[in-house]
């Protein structure tokens, strides 16, 4: 199976970044990426992502992604919440390059559904804040 390759712009718009930090990715060698014939950078998409659980993602999951930010504000919760949610393996997540978290769109309004049902469980998330990784 061949891998699949985006533009920078196209990896900016899927993970929200800017043009520099997909550059500094590479720079780091975060991403994976190969050059075209006319000296364009394209990006392999499976090294955008740093799956936790193992599990891959489609492009179309990637394309349907959305900050913890994001995610508290739509479902109406707090962002301990979502983190809770993460936690407890409600809500499917993948990590950027850089160690963002981002939450798969789809998984969030079935989290948001079992909250307005009062089915809400609270537990110390165990994820440490988004941001640089430690590894």
């Amino acid at each position: 199976m061949e891998r699949q390759t985006i533009s920078i712009m196209k990896a900016c718009e899927l993970l929200g970044v800017s043009r520099r930090t997909i550059y500094n990715w590479i720079a780091a060698k975060k991403v994976e990426y190969v050059r075209t014939a006319g000296g364009s950078i394209r990006i392999f998409v499976d090294t955008l992502w740093r799956q936790e659980d193992g599990q891959n993602l489609s492009l179309e999951d990637l394309k349907d992604t959305i900050s913890i930010m994001k995610a508290s504000i739509v479902a109406d919760v707090s962002r301990k919440t979502i983190y809770n949610w993460i936690d407890l393996g409600i809500l499917r997540y993948a990590r950027t390059s850089g160690g963002s978290i981002r939450i798969i769109r789809s998984t969030l309004f079935q989290s948001a559904d079992r909250k307005h049902k009062g089915k809400v469980v609270v537990a110390t998330s165990s994820l440490p804040p988004p941001g640089p990784s430690t590894q």
